[in-house]
């Protein structure tokens, strides 16, 4: 009730979610890692259907790959994007 009784204590929260969308835009573009972009469920497909190589395996399943997701997860959740289905 008190967020419809002034339109102006709705901006704080409208800045603070594309401030956190920011962040996890950013999060993903500066870690550089191509494979943290998406949502990783075709990976995982490929995956559990050994489509791919075991030498390939680093280059989907890194620490990096998996931090950065999460990270990223956090701050788009926060924002209040849509995740998952």
């Amino acid at each position: 009730m008190i967020l419809m009784s002034n339109v102006v204590g709705v901006i704080p929260f409208m800045v603070v979610a594309a401030i956190y969308c920011g962040i996890s835009a950013y999060i993903t573009k500066i870690a550089q890692v191509p494979a943290a972009v998406g949502s990783g469920i075709p990976e995982l497909k490929a995956l559990l259907s050994s489509d791919f190589h075991s030498s390939e395996y680093p280059a989907l399943l890194s620490l990096k790959i998996e931090f950065t997701r999460l990270l990223s997860l956090i701050f788009a959740m926060g924002s209040g994007l849509a995740i998952g289905r």
